[in-house]
């Protein structure tokens, strides 16, 4: 599993009210962008949890109730934040699953001290070929 994206400050309101099964959040006008433009993140409304498939714009595409917590209707106005949660640092947490690692250079802080490998982009066929060569038998 992919890590879930942050950004810093993330936090905008909902423009409207939302019902507990909306899977759709419109967040205040020209706010969209303080979030991640890619991957899945979370973030938080209240007491729930949620992570977000899709940002385009300012509309959020969301599976409701992540982390155990419950989907409930939002008011209008009510803060959407994208917070670190019990989740982010299990993830962060979780032992390594693959045998070796190979990032690219601009990859994520996380990503390249994680990496076995680092490629930058010359040469790359080689670091592939080294980190296999690497894998136990």
């Amino acid at each position: 599993m992919p890590f879930l994206q942050i950004e810093n400050r993330a936090i905008s309101t909902l423009l409207t009210g939302i019902t507990n099964v909306a899977t759709t959040w419109v967040l205040a006008a020209g706010e969209g962008s303080k979030f991640p433009s890619s991957g899945d993140f979370h973030v938080t409304c209240e007491d729930e949890i949620v992570t977000v498939t899709n940002r385009a714009v300012d509309t959020l595409t969301v599976t409701r109730a992540a982390e155990s917590t419950t989907a409930v209707a939002h008011a209008a106005g009510r803060k959407v934040q994208l917070r670190i949660t019990k989740g982010i640092i299990e993830q962060c947490q979780a032992p390594r699953t693959a045998t070796l690692v190979v990032a690219a250079s601009d990859a994520s802080a996380l990503s390249m001290n994680q990496a076995d490998y680092l490629c930058d982009g010359t040469a790359d066929d080689e670091m592939f070929q080294a980190a296999i060569n690497a894998l136990p038998v």
